[in-house]
């Protein structure tokens, strides 16, 4: 028997011949002419080795191997038509299991009231969020997105710029009203200084210095892995730290915050929507793309 002569789609055919017994009907259903499905069978049949119908001017029959092999062949029909109708769900209606990954600060608080909607809006969507400050592979490890600052090179991803990643120097008005507004960069080794870093290394800030960006290195009177909490701390007056323009801005206004050291704000980069390069992505994918453009779109500023 040559296996790889026979398809699915000749069982299918074989399958119809066999339920109605009928060169003339089984043609008429499949919309196709009767000479060539009794060609297609008896291709099947030789590819089998095995003599699968009785033929004659009047009526089909089924051999003994035939009648089994007619019931194989209509349930791996239904087998595979039903896999079919679950691909093409999956592919239709936003279902199943939505993967993400993302830093700390894009977790607690660009995201939150993202998740929200999305919940809302798709009630069959599970959804499981991964906080690190690492890039994951999001093909090895099996992530649909990641929210990230920063381009990436990684040609088998398809990144979507959503925004600038607008940061602000900042501290509460008690603590300028105490200690004082530092007026260039380097004045900051006179104050308390609160960072948001991972490990040990030494944290750096990023200035605008002569027209060229700079990575200044700070000595923190606080360090801490949290960025709620340094977060907090500024607005408690303990310090100055460096936040995203997008979760201070309102307290600026409110005048809860100052804004400190403007000539020397430096933009460090953007932040990116980024996916697997993938043709076909699930619906759930496309959904919650879709809804975090939208959001970014009408942020204010």
């Amino acid at each position: 028997m040559n296996e790889t002569m026979i398809s699915l789609d000749d069982m299918r055919l074989f399958a119809v011949v066999a339920e109605d017994l009928s060169f003339t009907r089984a043609a008429d259903r499949l919309g196709m002419p009767k000479q060539t499905l009794s060609r297609r069978i008896a291709a099947l049949e030789k590819a089998l080795g095995l003599q699968l119908l009785h033929r004659s001017t009047r009526r089909v029959r089924l051999t003994e191997v035939g009648a089994g092999y007619a019931r194989k062949c209509a349930e791996l029909v239904l087998l595979a038509e039903e896999a079919h109708r679950e691909v093409s769900l999956n592919r239709a209606e936003v279902v199943g299991c939505l993967r993400l990954t993302c830093d700390q600060f894009l977790g607690e608080t660009l995201l939150p009231p993202i998740l929200t909607e999305f919940a809302h809006r798709y009630p069959k969507v599970r959804m499981e969020l991964s906080i690190t400050p690492r890039k994951v592979d999001l093909v090895a490890e099996g992530f649909d997105i990641a929210l990230r600052v920063g381009e990436t090179q990684d040609p088998e991803l398809i990144a979507t710029r959503l925004g600038p990643a607008e940061i602000r120097f900042c501290a509460a008005p008690s603590y300028v009203a105490r200690f004082g507004r530092p007026d260039r960069p380097r004045d900051l080794v006179d104050h308390t200084c609160i960072a948001v870093v991972e490990g040990s290394a030494r944290p750096k800030w990023p200035f605008l210095m002569g027209g060229a960006p700079a990575w200044v290195p700070i000595e923190p009177r606080l360090r801490v892995n949290n960025y709620r909490i340094a977060r907090q701390s500024v607005l408690s007056g303990l310090g100055i730290s460096v936040l995203p323009a997008i979760d201070c801005g309102q307290e600026i206004e409110a005048g809860e915050l100052i804004s400190i050291l403007e000539a020397y704000l430096y933009q460090p980069g953007s932040i990116y929507l980024v996916k697997p390069g993938r043709r076909y992505l699930p619906a759930r994918v496309r959904a919650f793309s879709d809804l975090v453009v939208e959001r970014f779109q009408i942020q204010p500023g």
